[in-house]
């Protein structure tokens, strides 16, 4: 999906636990030490690999390394302010890096009639690629760069080589892959009728777990605001101790480290939070 397909909807939509050990006394002079693992049915690893749709482990997992701008379009001014404002909150909390005043938006949420023409383009043009389990539509653009953030280019040159795709990348300096996973746009749209009775933190941080992040809804046991829009009586009231530490293990370190070391990472801090 690229920029102008973007635009092209845009249009559209605006016109419609640890391991441990134990060290157990015992007679004499020897000493047995004991390892265990975390239990089968790890609430956290089993929660982080739910909502994480895991890519290649030769690959980083997407993330924002560009400075992120929010838009907010289809809620009432007020409505839409208040959410926008929650969402830079949960950026900062997470050092997500965040654009200044007057910036051109790379983060876009809509919200819309499921039965408009421009919703339901919206539907064609997004797709369910990126999206599981509830009513959102999420669409990325990613771009594989260097370390150094240089962009895959084709060779201009004629001949042998002509055409062969070229990325400008350092030497190996210990601190990772190669090349980055980044994030340059994600689209959030939610039909009209699923966000009644939620409130703008609700949704803000909804939509910030969704576009910051590659992630999916989730209906299993636990609390995170993935869970809105699964029916459950108690609805989350925002983001969750899980959903915070997932978010912020995710922006931490180099954006090289390869998919299994930082799902690795995001475990391991969410288990230092109570299980919900």
């Amino acid at each position: 999906m690229r920029t102008g397909t973007v635009a092209a909807l845009l249009a559209a939509l605006l016109a419609g636990r640890n391991a441990s050990a134990q060290v157990p006394s015992s007679a004499g002079d020897s000493i047995i030490v004991e390892g265990r693992r975390p239990a089968a049915g790890d609430r956290a690893q089993d929660w982080v690999r739910a909502i994480s749709p895991y890519p290649s482990s030769y690959r980083a997992l997407a993330r924002f390394n560009m400075p992120v701008c929010f838009s907010v379009a289809g809620l009432p001014h007020d409505f839409a302010v208040e959410m926008a404002n929650r969402m830079v909150d949960d950026a900062q909390a997470a050092h997500v890096p965040l654009a200044g005043n007057g910036c051109s938006p790379n983060v876009h949420i809509f919200v819309g009639d499921p039965a408009s023409a421009g919703f339901q383009k919206a539907r064609h043009m997004l797709d369910a690629r990126d999206s599981k389990e509830g009513p959102a539509l999420v669409r990325f653009i990613t771009t594989e760069r260097s370390r150094d953030g240089d962009q895959r280019r084709e060779a201009r040159m004629t001949g042998f080589f002509a055409g062969v795709a070229s990325m400008k990348i350092p030497g190996s300096t210990g601190l990772g892959l190669a090349a980055r996973n980044d994030i340059d746009r994600a689209v959030v749209v939610l039909p009209s009728d699923a966000v009644i009775g939620k409130t703008p933190r609700q949704l803000a941080d909804y939509v910030v777990m969704r576009a910051l992040a590659r992630t999916n809804d989730y209906a299993g046991p636990g609390d995170t605001i993935l869970s809105l829009f699964a029916g459950r009586p108690n609805l989350p009231e925002g983001l969750t101790a899980f959903d915070a530490a997932y978010l912020a293990t995710l922006y931490r370190g180099p954006a090289t480290t390869d998919a299994a070391s930082k799902l690795g990472e995001i475990t391991s801090e969410v288990r230092r939070h109570p299980s919900p």
